[in-house]
């Protein structure tokens, strides 16, 4: 029997009888590992320690000084990312918001409320992720060659954490990182293969307060997301 949190409930609304069958079609939740530590992964102790923070700091400066787009002229801060640089679990977002613009950090205000919630009703911990979104600076409607122009640091940042698995999160995301323009509702329930990580697309967690009744949707996203996880982790 598939386990529900208390927060899955209170966060997607969604009954266990109106997903449980759709979901055994397709995947099988791994009932022995329904919480993932950092600490528990070798991952972490793998990498040259050194050697990765100076690469990352390297590509975060590099990421300053960008100006492939007329985006970074009205930027506050750059969004980079947040979390462990050589994370198992990479969390990509789509665009800066206006509170992310100012901390500087991605998920800031209520997407990060809504983001830290899903990832705690499948018992990931944030400390297992590293987050961050396809554009770096705060873009209203950005256009595929402004999301192509800022690829290439996103690329970079995929290479550099070596991530086992990715979570997608909207629109702007999916066609950075696929190159693929379909609609999240025709790719999310597909695996794909990044840089030896795979790969799951979902809606963005800003989506849930414009569509609540999307969240049923995303619900089992996340469920494959969890199963995805207890395999590769």
């Amino acid at each position: 029997m598939l386990k529900y949190s208390k927060d899955a409930w209170a966060i997607f609304k969604v009954k266990p009888w109106q997903l449980r069958e759709e979901f055994s079609k397709k995947n099988a939740v791994d009932r022995g590992k329904t919480h993932f530590q950092p600490q528990t992964h070798s991952h972490f102790a793998s990498q040259n320690h050194v050697a990765l923070s100076s690469q990352w700091n390297a590509l975060k400066m590099q990421v300053a000084k960008c100006s492939a787009c007329s985006f970074y002229e009205k930027r506050q801060n750059m969004v980079f990312g947040k979390g462990h640089w050589n994370a198992p679990v990479m969390i990509i977002g789509d665009v800066p918001s206006q509170e992310d613009n100012l901390t500087g950090e991605p998920f800031s205000g209520k997407n990060g409320q809504m983001l830290s919630a899903m990832l705690q009703s499948i018992g990931l911990a944030e400390n297992c992720c590293f987050v961050t979104l396809a554009m770096k600076c705060k873009a209203e409607k950005p256009s595929h060659s402004d999301i192509v122009a800022c690829r290439a640091h996103l690329m970079q940042q995929i290479q550099l954490l070596k991530p086992k698995v990715i979570l997608l999160l909207g629109k702007t995301a999916a066609f950075s990182v696929l190159d693929d323009s379909r609609d999240i509702k025709e790719l999310r329930e597909n695996v794909f293969m990044i840089e030896n990580a795979h790969t799951l697309v979902s809606f963005h967690p800003g989506h849930l307060f414009l569509k609540p009744e999307d969240k049923k949707w995303v619900w089992l996203d996340l469920l494959r997301f969890k199963a995805l996880l207890a395999q590769k982790l």
